[in-house]
């Protein structure tokens, strides 16, 4: 059995680093994910993000956290935004987002993904907005994909947006 060489969770797109793109010696395509993920980071800098390195422990996709941003709302909703680089499965490396939410008031404390708790319209707006922001400093240094089929094996292929 195969499987897909990218793993996208959140973003519209999937945002690569391919390895097969240039004939570079090994070091240095790992150089150019990390000048991608560089270049993101000092995009976002500048929008409020601070860097972090969590891994997400993926034993197929691992992954990094490597930027945050928290937003606060009326002391009750604390929304935290992280930009995410993961290694593909095969070759490459794409990048992605993920919005982790906690709901704290009056004794009704709940914690988890964004699909797992409904939040208000402004709350969804603000996170909408720094999604869009995120992909956009993705845009610039990456490649963009969509995935246009997968093998009943598992095996995907990709083509270039």
């Amino acid at each position: 059995m195969s499987a897909p060489n990218f793993y996208n969770k959140n973003a519209s797109k999937i945002f690569a680093v391919l390895e097969e793109d240039a004939v570079l010696e090994e070091d240095e395509w790992t150089e150019n994910w990390r000048d991608a993920k560089d270049n993101i980071a000092s995009e976002l800098t500048s929008k409020g993000y601070r860097e972090v390195s969590i891994s997400d422990n993926d034993r197929n996709y691992p992954g990094e956290y490597f930027l945050e941003k928290e937003l606060v709302f009326w002391d009750i909703w604390r929304i935290t935004i992280y930009a995410v680089v993961r290694g593909a499965y095969y070759d490459g490396t794409n990048f992605d987002w993920q919005v982790d939410v906690i709901k704290d008031r009056d004794g009704d404390y709940e914690e988890g993904d964004l699909c797992d708790i409904p939040v208000p319209k402004t709350v969804q707006a603000a996170i909408d907005r720094e999604t869009k922001r995120i992909e956009k400093a993705f845009e610039l240094y990456t490649d963009k994909l969509n995935c246009v089929g997968i093998f009943s094996n598992g095996e995907a292929v990709y083509a270039k947006i």
